[in-house]
């Protein structure tokens, strides 16, 4: 804290500085070490002074005891003390006051140096013009002289409503009457006319008279003057709240003064006193309490103390008395009640003082007897009248009475019957009347209807019987789950949301990984506390966690950027977010199909080609043949494992017909070309078939020699004389590998692709051989693929390039023996052909293929 001693001269310089420097430097201001702070306020520039200016000497004069600290809020205080604070509410008091005679101090000063600004235009208001005052903040406006227009009058005209009115742009203090009139502050005086210091602008120089506000009678002496009035100066004296004591106040200054005595007036009770120490207002309520007995001695209860209490020092509980009338003969009647003192209830109600007349009340004792009575034990005579006394049955306005003669006890039920309403008003029914006396307000005749209506939770329905509550209150508990999910909300039945679970732990809070705690207490449902640590828990990859500890079960995927092959494993993809496992390249997938003849045609992608072991569905169609590959035809791809499982069936069916002891295997998918001859033989190639056998066995020329060739292999014979002898070679060269490997059942040759018309001499020459052909691939990389079989294939009795030379048929069958010879003595051939100016490669394995390479031995087995 810094403290400075201003002195007057030092007054008198910082004014004249002051007028000189910027608005920015006047914030702060440093005197001799010592810093000098600036109040500003809204509508008004800094102000460096807090004097009034009544004249040049008050200027100077006011600060002689003043001394200024800077404090927190960047304000300047004036201090009251040496020691600098506000020991008690008169300081206070005092400090307010200051308060305001600034404020009335500050505005005087800006009227005069013209530094005023309207809040609404912020333009300088000027001693020449016109202005409006609000009566609780005291800002000015601009007022227009035409009475029109200006700035307040267009505020008030644009925010006016008729029964809110319009709100003043500084306090909001609401006016109900549009500001049209230009008034002297004290509203004396109608346009004052303009005048400048020493004068104040816009007042007409009179005393001000106004009220100085709650509490004070005497009207402001000072000056017309913007602002607040002064305080009153006149003291009074005021008691304090028990008026024991009497202190001297300044008026207007409605100063709550207690005492230190104890109050001591008399409560409502009448008989304790206020022991509370002198206050301001009625005292409270007696807080003791009095203890009453019944009259009987059975029940006590305790009640309030109030004079009304004190009065009363027994009551009656209800009871049946259990005491003796006077006569000690008959019990008493009554319910608890007072005895006056007494040891007895008092006279008899049978005694002949009280009992002057017969049961009914109608005829005097004495006229039905002849002997007066003389104790409550003689009997009471009855008269002949009917007794008439009013019975509990019947309607309320003519309530029935006995029709019995007049006699002594209560009457006997009536034999009528009445018309009863139950309690919701919906039936009526007449009822006998030794029924309808059972009912009463306590319990009431119900009906059978039940409620329908919705109760108060909006849910569920009011299912009372003879129901008339007005106002269904539900009465069965929510049991909801409230917003935490482990608490059930323990309110009634209500419409809307359940209201937040007030339950709370205090037990310390950890976040999962133990960094970071949250203290007790915790409301129940809190989630988890937020922690800047990175992640502990254990990943799927190896790559350092990029998120911080969460509460969340599933970790943010990591997004590390990697390299992984696509599905089909066609290339390595680079910049893929670590948590993708599935990355498709965008190219066909081209795996073979299960037909083993298409390929996938999908783009690539995850899992089988073929979903839930569907058929190839590929509209070209596949070449088929029988099993003797004398017949061939074509048909869908997706129809041929149907065909294969067919034929199998009816195979398997022959074998039953044929030998009733064969064993029964089940059928399995050919994993091969074997399924593409499902064609059922006929009995031209039984016959075909069993040719060959006898053919074999004869070493004879084989009987299909005759079988002439197609008019196409003759014409390409002579256009393309040089393919067709590479195709040729290639044939009898793939009978020599089936011959050179005797465990082998086939063997398989990869012709190179090559357009149609080659492709069509293969298949067409392959019959011959009794070799199967199968064209793969798409044109124009399709090829053919050739597959000799053991005991299907076999050397043909004449070769196509043979033609030409044997022209008749003894030298057709000469060649053709000689070309039947055993294996060894086969047409030699190269190993590299050319084919239509291409050459032929053959498969890898040393020309030939194996796709069917099993053993004998295997074959058994399946």
């Amino acid at each position: 804290m810094h403290r400075c001693k201003i002195e007057r001269k030092d007054i008198k310089n910082l004014r004249h500085n002051c007028q000189e420097l910027p608005s920015e430097q006047l914030s702060r201001l440093s005197l001799e070490g010592g810093l000098v702070d600036v109040q500003e306020g809204y509508g008004c520039p800094p102000s460096y002074v807090m004097e009034s200016y009544r004249g040049q000497t008050e200027l100077i004069a006011a600060p002689h005891d003043c001394r200024l600290f800077k404090d927190d809020s960047n304000s300047v205080t004036p201090l009251s003390s040496i020691n600098g604070t506000f020991q008690n509410d008169k300081e206070m008091a005092h400090r307010e006051h200051e308060s305001l005679q600034t404020l009335r101090d500050r505005l005087k000063k800006q009227l005069e140096d013209e530094s005023y600004e309207c809040m609404i235009c912020c333009q300088v208001i000027r001693a020449s013009e016109w202005i409006w005052t609000c009566k609780k903040c005291y800002h000015m406006f601009h007022i227009n002289r035409a009475n029109s227009y200006g700035c307040i009058t267009q505020w008030a005209a644009k925010s006016f409503q008729a029964d809110i009115g319009w709100r003043c742009p500084s306090c909001q203090n609401v006016t109900f009457e549009i500001p049209k009139q230009y008034r002297c502050f004290c509203t004396k005086k109608l346009n004052p006319p303009t005048q400048k210091f020493p004068d104040i602008p816009h007042s007409c120089n009179s005393i001000c008279g106004k009220i100085r506000g709650a509490g004070c009678t005497h009207p402001c002496t000072d000056q017309c003057h913007p602002g607040p009035c002064s305080e009153c100066p006149l003291t009074l004296t005021q008691k304090c709240s028990c008026g024991r004591q009497t202190i001297a106040g300044r008026c207007g200054k409605q100063l709550e003064f207690k005492c230190s005595m104890v109050c001591g007036k008399t409560l409502n009770c009448g008989l304790h006193k206020c022991e509370v120490t002198c206050h301001q207002g009625d005292c409270s309520v007696c807080e003791y309490v009095v203890t009453q007995k019944c009259f009987c001695g059975l029940e006590e209860r305790v009640v309030p103390c109030t004079a009304l209490n004190l009065k009363v020092t027994s009551f009656s509980c209800g009871a049946p008395c259990t005491g003796m009338y006077a006569c000690g003969v008959h019990k008493c009647e009554l319910r608890c009640h007072d005895k006056h003192g007494k040891d007895d209830c008092g006279l008899c109600s049978l005694s002949p003082k009280k009992k002057e007349y017969c049961p009914c009340g109608r005829t005097l004792i004495a006229e039905l007897m002849k002997v007066e009575r003389t104790s409550c034990t003689d009997p009471i005579p009855t008269c002949k009248n009917v007794c008439g006394k009013v019975l509990a049955c019947g309607p309320e306005d003519k309530p029935h009475r006995c029709i019995q003669l007049c006699h002594v006890g209560s009457c006997s039920g009536c034999p009528s019957s009445c018309l009863i309403t139950c309690r919701c008003k919906a039936l009526k029914k007449i009822i006998p009347c030794k029924e309808f006396i059972l009912y009463s307000a306590e319990n009431p005749y119900l009906c059978l209807r039940r409620c329908k209506k919705l109760k108060t939770c909006q849910n569920h329905r009011c299912r009372a019987v003879c129901c008339v509550d007005e106002e269904h209150v539900c009465m069965q508990i929510c049991g909801k789950k409230l917003n935490c999910g482990i608490h059930n909300c323990d309110r009634l039945c209500h419409v809307g949301q359940c209201s937040r679970c007030l339950q709370a732990s205090f037990e310390e809070q950890y976040c999962l990984c133990g960094q970071t705690i949250r203290e007790p207490p915790i409301p129940c449902g809190t989630p988890l506390p937020s922690c800047n640590q990175p992640c502990s828990r254990q990943h799927s990859c190896d790559h350092p966690p990029l998120h911080n500890c969460h509460a969340e079960p599933e970790c943010p995927p990591c997004t590390v950027l990697t390299q992984k092959p696509c599905y089909g494993a066609h290339e390595i993809r680079a910049n893929i977010p670590c948590f993708l496992n599935d990355v498709s390249c965008g190219r066909p997938c081209d795996k073979k199909l299960l037909c083993n003849v298409h390929r996938c045609k999908r783009i690539c992608h995850v899992g089988q080609c073929l979903v839930n072991d569907i058929s190839c569905q590929q509209p070209s169609e596949v070449i088929i043949t029988c099993s003797c590959l004398r017949k061939s035809s074509k048909m869908p791809c997706s129809d041929v494992e149907k065909a294969y499982q067919k034929l199998l069936s009816l195979k398997i069916m022959e074998d039953n017909h044929s030998n009733l002891s064969v064993e029964k295997l089940p059928l399995k998918k050919s994993l091969s070309t074997e399924k593409y001859r499902c064609l059922p033989c006929d009995v031209e190639c039984q016959r075909t078939l069993r040719n060959r056998k006898m053919a074999k066995i004869l070493n004879i020329s084989h009987p299909d020699a005759a079988d002439a060739l197609s008019a196409f292999l003759k014409n390409k014979l002579k256009t393309n004389y040089k393919d067709i002898l590479d195709v040729e070679d290639t044939l009898i060269e793939l009978l020599h590998d089936l011959d050179a490997q005797p465990n082998v059942t086939s063997v398989s040759y990869s012709f190179p692709p090559m357009h149609s018309e080659l492709r069509r001499i293969i298949h067409e020459y392959s019959g011959h051989f009794g070799i199967e052909t199968v064209s793969y691939g798409q044109e124009p990389q399709r090829n053919v693929v050739a597959t000799a079989r053991r005991d299907v294939s076999y050397m043909p009795a004449v070769l196509l390039t043979a033609s030409k030379k044997y022209t008749t048929e003894s030298s057709l069958l000469a060649s053709s023996s000689a070309a039947f010879a055993p294996s060894k003595t086969l047409p030699p051939t190269s190993k590299n052909f050319s084919c239509g100016g291409s050459k032929m490669q053959q498969l890898q394995s040393g020309g030939k293929v194996l796709k069917r390479g099993f053993k004998e031995p295997l074959l058994s087995q399946k």
